[in-house]
């Protein structure tokens, strides 16, 4: 699972948004069945969070196409983009309130 947060992190660089050291520790329940991709629900934290620590000041649609971008060119897997939004939308009213 490695490779999902660094391809994030390279999308960031290539934006030109400088990234620091950081230590990360990932959690999550996402039930066995639940038509989610566990790559995806990782891109997305790991967007989310250095656009939070850094600044960055990406919006919700630039941070799911960017967590897509991740798995394609970074992971290699030739993913859509539905469960990105899927993962942003649903956890938006659970732990995003703010979006």
């Amino acid at each position: 699972m490695d490779k999902y947060p660094l391809g994030v992190i390279q999308q960031f660089l290539q934006k030109g948004i400088p990234i620091d050291g950081m230590e990360l520790l990932f959690y999550g329940d996402i039930p066995n069945n639940a038509g989610l991709s566990s790559s995806a629900s990782i891109e997305v934290v790991m967007a989310f969070a250095l656009n939070y620590l850094f600044n960055a000041g990406l919006d919700t649609i630039d941070l799911v196409k960017l967590s897509q971008k991740a798995e394609q060119e970074f992971a290699g897997v030739n993913c859509g983009i539905m469960d990105q939004f899927a993962v942003v939308w649903k956890s938006q009213s659970c732990y995003f309130p703010e979006l």
